[in-house]
């Protein structure tokens, strides 16, 4: 069963590249940035980026996620690889706890916590059908999420659609299960 996007998001925007884009992967850079530029006074809460995204920095993908706090969902191709969401997990924001200061969320005045606080499901799919290992996208994607969560922000629904095998991903499911509520995986690769 594939997550269902939201009914009435209020900006929803796929950033996609085309199979016939030579290069596009070192246009993924520019394709975020011109994002950033465009959009980031708009109330993002569906961001759906399907490309080639190694070549994107994790201070990059830090910088979209602090842009967009109004995120509620995010869909990633599956080459995406660690930056993604180490990006996410360094995002934080100062304003949104300076504004929460008041209702007794953060610790002290300045403190930081992780930026897009409603994001409730995130969908990883895969692109460009690149075999990638499971230490390539589940650790960052762990850590991100355990790091959010010891924060009491967690993520509701996370959708894994890999092209690897099953064995590689089985040893993850447990810390999988204990980060969000509702997870499903999909490995593409029987040998």
């Amino acid at each position: 069963m594939e997550p269902q996007p939201y009914e009435t998001p209020l900006v929803e925007l796929a950033l996609v590249s085309s199979w016939l884009a030579f290069q596009w992967e070192h246009g993924m850079s520019d394709g975020l940035a011109d994002l950033l530029a465009v959009f980031s006074a708009s109330p993002l809460t569906h961001l759906e980026v399907v490309g080639l995204c190694a070549p994107v920095s994790a201070e990059t993908w830090a910088t979209v996620f602090r842009m967009f706090p109004s995120l509620v969902s995010l869909d990633a191709g599956a080459e995406a690889e660690g930056a993604l969401f180490a990006g996410l997990r360094e995002a934080e924001s100062e304003s949104a706890c300076m504004e929460s200061v008041a209702w007794g969320d953060c610790t002290e005045a300045g403190s930081r916590i992780p930026a897009c606080r409603g994001l409730e499901r995130i969908s990883v799919t895969p692109y460009s059908g690149l075999s990638q290992t499971p230490e390539q996208i589940l650790e960052p994607l762990i850590h991100c999420l355990r790091y959010r969560a010891e924060r009491g922000i967690r993520v509701k629904q996370l959708y894994l659609d890999l092209n690897m095998r099953i064995d590689g991903v089985k040893r993850y499911l447990p810390q999988l299960e204990d980060l969000v509520s509702n997870v499903k995986v999909k490995c593409r690769r029987t040998s």
